[in-house]
């Protein structure tokens, strides 16, 4: 094998395992490691809605039995547990950590979530019911 294959190949395996490192610092802690608290259903129905997580994809949040999920079209939804009665972890079907914060508008419904997955921060604006996503 060439020389300079068997560099290139050592600086990706370097630059990979960097990349997973700094993920392992702004990654939430694991949901294992967490205390799931008790939340009221009538506090877990104001979360209910469609949020904009990105152009083309909306997150539904549902609850069902009194538990609260989160799920993005074509992927399997998530359990949501408590954190606080308005930040809530889950894990995701790859077996990611995620976290979500809702933002309460002052009739006590959520006008949005902060979402924290593999390092990265998004925010997700509650979208009207019935509304439409543009295409890209």
């Amino acid at each position: 094998m060439p020389k300079s294959v068997i560099v290139a190949a050592a600086a990706l395996a370097v630059f990979c395992a960097a990349s997973a490192a700094r993920a392992a610092d702004t990654a939430p802690a694991p949901a294992a490691a967490r205390e799931a608290v008790a939340v009221p259903q009538d506090v877990l129905v104001r979360y209910v809605g469609r949020y904009q997580v990105t152009p083309v994809a909306v997150a539904a949040i549902t609850v069902e039995d009194g538990q609260l999920y989160g799920a993005l079209p074509g992927r399997p939804k998530i359990a949501l547990s408590a954190q606080t009665p308005s930040q809530f972890f889950g894990k995701t079907a790859n077996g990611d950590d995620a976290e979500l914060s809702f933002e309460v508008g002052p009739d006590g419904r959520a006008v949005g979530f902060q979402l924290q997955l593999n390092g990265m921060t998004m925010s997700a604006p509650r979208i009207a019911d019935g509304a439409q996503v543009a295409a890209p």
